[in-house]
């Protein structure tokens, strides 16, 4: 049985906080009020635009703001019409910067934010009937930003582009970007839909490109998958031939993507010997295909490290473009 503890602890362990606290009065409108938690939030934890804009809405759209919520949360649900897909699961972050984007032209969240609070940028005076414009017109925005139907054929315009995989996603801003020109395209501009998903595809094709790393070795996470990135030249046998910078030993060019055990089989041999057994493994008629597909020159494992890496980059190269070619 737990003994009462004597008065004398309790002093002992009485500390002296002080606690800041905020007295609203309770005739203040609610622009003062949003105004009130950003500029308080901005002195604890690091708040975005975006945060601001979400507390815009909440406050003068509820509604709207429940239909962001639930869009987002409809995308993790594996369901018939939901907006779930296996590419990308938007957060209502994304949303905001898709509706910016594409309804305002915005493309700084600083700017949209007080545009979306009534600003002028002409005198810099803010006005309620303006905020009340905005917000009409974030309303219409939001209802094709929201769309399933709308959203589901812009997948299909990356899936078109060969990403059939969220681990090939490099850049969530990219998707979200690409979004808001799709929905340019469509009701801007009235862009039939097969050209438009075309179009589509090759702009995301190409913004994706500026990742290399993730065409060549699309599930470099860190985990054993099937597949996993790997040292075409193994970093332990650049150090033994003095290659010990790993700025040159991660070139993207020294990269590929192999099934993991393989990659425990081969560990810091050269490429001249774990090629030997890899080789073996592929039929005579095939290995120029797997190269090519690969982008590895005839002959890379007997090369230079930094031959290597000059030819490949050119093969890489070349595999991009004729990805691209295919999307015309």
């Amino acid at each position: 049985m737990w003994k009462a503890r004597p008065p004398e602890l309790y002093k002992s362990l009485r500390c002296n906080f002080s606690v800041p606290t905020l007295e609203i009065n309770g005739n203040a409108d609610e622009e003062s009020i949003a105004d009130i938690f950003v500029r308080v939030n901005s002195g604890g934890k690091a708040l975005g635009e975006d945060d601001f804009i979400l507390t815009l809405i909440s406050v003068y759209w509820q509604e709207g703001r429940q239909k962001i919520e639930d869009f987002c949360r409809s995308a993790k649900i594996p369901k018939q019409g939901t907006a779930y897909n296996f590419l990308f699961e938007p957060s209502p972050t994304h949303i905001v910067r898709m509706a910016m984007s594409y309804g305002f032209q915005r493309a700084r969240l600083h700017y949209a934010y007080m545009l979306l609070r009534g600003r002028d940028f002409d005198n810099g005076v803010y006005s309620d009937a303006l905020r009340v414009q905005q917000f009409d017109k974030l309303k219409t925005v939001l209802d094709k930003v929201l769309n399933v139907q709308v959203w589901k054929n812009f997948i299909k315009c990356i899936e078109a582009a060969g990403f059939v995989s969220k681990t090939l996603i490099s850049s969530e801003n990219a998707l979200v970007y690409s979004y808001a020109m799709y929905l340019i395209g469509k009701f801007d501009y009235g862009m039939e839909e097969s050209a438009l998903r075309k179009l589509i595809a090759k702009w995301f094709f190409m913004c994706s490109t500026l990742h290399t790393r993730e065409l060549f070795s699309p599930t470099a996470d860190g985990s054993k998958s099937a597949l996993e990135r790997h040292h075409l030249f193994p970093k332990t046998y650049l150090a033994r031939i003095g290659i010990t910078d790993d700025r040159d030993r991660n070139q993207t060019a020294n990269f590929a993507f192999i099934e993991w055990s393989d990659n425990i089989e081969i560990l810091d041999t050269s490429p001249a010997e774990y090629m030997k057994d890899q080789l073996a493994k592929i039929p005579a008629d095939e290995k120029d295909g797997v190269y090519a597909v690969h982008a590895l020159p005839d002959g890379w494992e007997q090369m230079k490290y930094a031959d290597f890496l000059s030819q490949r980059r050119g093969l890489m190269a070349k595999v991009i473009k004729r990805g691209y070619e295919r999307l015309k």
